[in-house]
């Protein structure tokens, strides 16, 4: 429907960077959120 194309840039800050902190607001793939 849009004539311009989505782009996603992704972010490391700090140094470490592991699932425990990547925050998901939606998860296609049927993984379980933890809390």
């Amino acid at each position: 429907p849009w004539s311009e194309t989505l782009e996603i840039i992704e972010v490391q800050h700090g140094s470490y960077l592991g699932e425990d902190d990547i925050v998901r607001l939606q998860d296609i793939y049927g993984r379980e959120v933890r809390s």
